[in-house]
Parts: structure tokens; sequence; C-alpha cells
């Protein structure tokens, strides 16, 4: 009888431990499942700003050399103003030269 009920304890640690290392096991997967499926939202996200980059760079090729015209004119602008900067702080520097000499 004593031998019975021993094998009885020892059988149902066994089937616990079991139980606790299956429910450790199903965590890590569940843990695993949730980070691949973080990753597949991300790869999605990415993809998602890709496309929308893409599109916007054939909008620019449809609207043709009309866009690279304006886009060239802005920076001949910009150029010219940053020429004029420049100019009016050498001018700054010169007259600031002058009155310290």
């Amino acid at each position: 009888m004593e031998g019975r009920n021993e094998k009885r304890r020892e059988g149902k640690k066994e089937e616990e431990e079991w139980k606790e290392g299956t429910r450790r096991g199903e965590k890590e997967r569940r843990k695993e499942e949730e980070w691949k499926e973080g990753m597949r939202k991300g790869e999605k996200e990415r993809r998602r700003k890709r496309n929308g980059r893409k599109e916007r760079e054939e909008e620019r090729r449809k609207e043709g050399g009309r866009g690279m015209e304006e886009r060239n004119e802005k920076r001949r602008e910009g150029k010219k103003e940053e020429e004029k900067w420049k100019e009016g702080t050498r001018k700054g520097e010169k007259e600031r030269r002058e009155r310290k000499g």
C-alpha cells in the first residue's frame, strides 16, 4: 500500500512538473508570436511609407519638366539671396574693421 501511494505521489509530481514546463513553453511561444506579429506590423508600416514615397515620386515625374524647372528656379533664387547675404556680411566686416582701425 505504502509503495503504491508513493509511486502515485511521484507520478503526480512528475505530471505537475510536466504541466509547469508546458505552461512555460506556451508563454515563450506566445512571446515569440507577439514579437513576430510586431515585426510584421513594423514591416507593413515601412512598406506603406515606402509606397507613399514612390507614389509621390511618380507624381513628380508625371508633372514632367515643369516641376524640375520650378525647383531649379527656387534653387537659383535661394543662391541669389545667399550671395546677397554674404555680400552684406562682407561689407559689414569691412566697416567694422575700418571703425576699429
